[in-house]
């Protein structure tokens, strides 16, 4: 086993965000181009209604927000949401996130979108709109070229952080998938040297995916927990922290 050189590894893992949406305009790492970037209302047709991005993302979302489906992740990315073999091996056009979107917000809002509403997909934020991430991003490594495993939802992404496979889910399955492959935690527990431990606020994707690994209740902690652990160097080798799923007025 490679010689660990450092104690602790603490990894927080977020919701699908697209690169230039967080990025775009921080002036770090391949952003957006000088001249910014374009989608027109059919993708790849310059005689539909054209769509720029501009600086200023919102926090809140037109309906519930772009979808994140493998089906609508490559229409965003290909501008077909069955690209073929040729075009997916090549350097995507990223054209149709305006069309991804409209999908998405007709079966939300049950009406035609308008202009103003599709224009947030293409709205990106200003680095000032995010201190904290663009803090980070600014001083320590940004991976400007890291892809999802899976180019869709959640819980296949989450899959691979934890067990290197989704075996075959590219879909959220209602969380309740049939994994049967070990996992980071199980590869940890053979090693009486090492620990771990998951922190969460409400739901908790290890316990969810893999089951089997309940019985480890000492492992499980509520976020409460993490800053007293970290200020009284108790933080396992290896922690993983679930961000809060569900919104509140806070």
């Amino acid at each position: 086993m490679t010689k660990l050189l450092f104690d602790h590894y603490i990894v927080l893992m977020l919701e699908n965000r697209s690169f230039d949406h967080l990025f775009g305009y921080l002036g770090v790492g391949e952003g957006l181009p000088a001249a910014g970037a374009t989608n027109y209302r059919t993708p790849g047709v310059t005689t539909s209604e054209k769509f720029s991005s501009r600086k200023g993302g919102d926090y809140v979302a037109v309906g519930d927000g772009p979808s994140h489906s493998l089906k609508q992740t490559n229409e965003q990315l290909f501008g077909k949401t069955q690209p073929t073999p040729a075009a997916a091996a090549a350097v995507p056009p990223l054209d149709g996130f305006v069309a991804s979107f409209e999908v998405s917000l007709k079966y939300d809002l049950k009406r035609e979108p308008t202009s103003s509403e599709l224009q947030q997909v293409m709205n990106c934020f200003d680095p000032v709109q995010l201190p904290v991430l663009s803090t980070l991003a600014k001083n320590f490594v940004l991976c400007d070229r890291w892809f999802a495993d899976v180019p869709g939802p959640t819980m296949p992404n989450r899959a691979f952080v934890h067990a290197a496979t989704s075996q075959g889910y590219t879909y959220n399955a209602d969380w309740k998938p049939k994994f049967t492959c070990k996992t980071l935690y199980d590869r940890i527990n053979a090693d009486p040297s090492k620990s771990w431990r998951v922190y969460s606020h409400d739901q908790n994707d290890v316990i969810e995916l893999y089951p089997d690994l309940k019985a480890d209740t000492a492992n499980f902690s509520p976020f409460a927990n993490y800053a007293s652990d970290v200020a009284g160097d108790k933080l396992a080798t290896y922690s993983f922290v679930t961000p809060a799923f569900f919104g509140t007025p806070q």
